[in-house]
């Protein structure tokens, strides 16, 4: 549930305080890895910043554990 809610603070704050947003998905992220809105979010923030690789890692964590069109 904390993860949930989590990832949707984070979308709130996405457009606002894109960094504040970041730490909130990766912290759902690391709660939940197969909660797949909190890793894309946490991955839509990190190649925004440039951070691609860590990105990459966080959508193929998830795509393992609960593959998903999104």
């Amino acid at each position: 549930l904390r993860a949930v809610l989590l990832t949707a603070r984070a979308m709130e704050l996405e457009q606002g305080d894109p960094d504040r947003a970041r730490a909130l998905a990766l912290e759902a992220h690391k709660l939940a890895p197969d909660l797949v809105p909190a890793a894309t979010v946490a991955a839509r923030l990190l190649a925004r910043n440039g951070d691609y690789r860590r990105a990459s890692r966080i959508l193929e964590a998830a795509w393992k554990i609960a593959p998903h069109p999104e």
